[in-house]
């Protein structure tokens, strides 16, 4: 079942926390599997699969990541088997960045502020496009012509993701 209809709720990639919070809560109780214990197999398996929902649901639609990549999943916008080409002038960027990144961690220290400053900059604006491109995606009726852009943002914020992700892996160590 997916996640939104399980919760009543628009597919968005905005989404009321309180409503979230509140349904995950109802739910938690309604198909908590103790409430079942004297039901028969088939209505505590199917409690269990329920509840089992209702947690996987509230983790993905509470987490903005995790909700915009199952949103576009599920609209049919992105598959993680496709070979998305991003645009040569990101990749070479990218590959800038790549470089700087290796070095700072090739030294004992920890990766110079400015380059991690520069990361959270490109993120926070890729963030910015991805949810202009999905609120304007949403607007239009789910419109294919606003798909390019937010596929395009999403891969470009899936691959700073994965530096930024080596910079914290090197950080933890």
């Amino acid at each position: 079942m997916n996640f939104f209809d399980f919760y009543q709720i628009p597919h968005s990639i905005e989404v009321d926390k309180a409503t979230l919070k509140k349904t995950y809560y109802a739910n938690s109780l309604k198909y908590h599997p103790d409430r079942y214990a004297t039901a028969s197999e088939e209505e505590r398996q199917t409690a269990l699969e329920l509840s089992s929902l209702n947690n996987e649901a509230y983790k993905t639609l509470s987490n903005p990541d995790s909700l915009l990549t199952y949103l576009l999943k599920t609209e049919g916008i992105i598959d993680e088997e496709e070979k998305y080409a991003l645009p040569p002038a990101f990749l070479m960027d990218m590959m800038e960045l790549n470089e700087e990144v290796e070095e700072a961690l090739l030294h004992p220290t920890a990766p110079p502020a400015t380059l991690i400053n520069t990361i959270n900059s490109q993120l926070n604006s890729i963030n910015n496009e991805l949810l202009t491109a999905c609120k304007a995606w949403i607007d239009a009726g789910k419109d294919s012509s606003h798909t390019i852009a937010l596929k395009d943002a999403y891969y470009r914020k899936k691959y700073l993701l994965r530096i930024e992700e080596k910079i914290a892996t090197f950080a933890a160590r």
